[in-house]
């Protein structure tokens, strides 16, 4: 919404806007780069989602380039996809043989130890434990998935390095406003009196700040 009221009103927006975790989603990625036509960079740290599971996640599997092809950590490819529920991406499947040097053994009966030597070595490592033998493994490829990917890269940089360094100096700024300041809710309804408030808390902020430079340079000067 910020970006698309700088083009709106000015027809401009900044190159790089730098956010906190929580606009760190893909989906997020994705609307920022609608809005502002690529023109502004969304950079922020990526959520830790991959770390809810042990078991291997969207991102370790491999898309081919016209994105019709998933390739797992195996090597096994699914070329079949459907649209995912609700969520903005498409679901690939991998059957149970693909996951079997030959057919998978009876489902709910426990593999026998000559069965398990043709599963596939990354089994543990990629399906659930209550997951039976015949059933298939499915991974879901979000549509912002080249945002992530590209986040992925650039957080590993010096210039990432140097957004992050930036941002405690505008946290301090929200955390006086919204703490000392009375800009952590609206008292009045309207969009006229949250502008009006909003820089009332801007002004109060500024004049204390101005007190405090100024018994600086007072003191410094004795």
């Amino acid at each position: 919404n910020l970006i698309g009221a700088q083009i709106e009103r000015v027809g401009s927006c900044p190159p790089k806007l730098i956010y906190d975790k929580a606009a760190g989603y893909g989906k997020t990625r994705g609307q920022v780069a609608q809005v502002s036509q690529g023109r502004c960079y969304l950079s922020a740290r990526l959520p830790d989602l991959e770390q809810r599971s042990p078991r291997f996640g969207p991102y370790d599997f491999g898309l081919s380039q016209d994105g019709f092809a998933l390739t797992c950590p195996a090597g096994k490819v699914s070329t079949h996809s459907q649209l995912a529920d609700k969520v903005d991406g498409v679901v690939f499947p991998f059957s149970a043989w693909q996951c079997w040097n030959g057919d998978p053994p009876i489902p709910r009966q426990k593999a026998s130890e000559e069965a398990l030597l043709r599963r596939c070595l990354l089994w543990e490592h990629c399906r659930d434990p209550r997951a039976s033998n015949q059933s298939r493994r499915t991974v879901f490829i979000s549509n912002y998935r080249t945002q992530v990917l590209a986040a992925q890269v650039y957080n590993q940089s010096e210039a990432f390095d140097q957004d992050m360094r930036l941002r405690p100096r505008v946290e301090r700024v929200v955390f006086e406003l919204t703490h000392y300041n009375g800009a952590r809710r609206c008292r009045r309804r309207g969009l006229a009196n949250a502008d009006f408030q909003a820089k009332m808390c801007a002004v109060a902020y500024n004049l204390k700040l101005w007190m405090r430079r100024l018994t600086v340079v007072r003191k410094s000067s004795r």
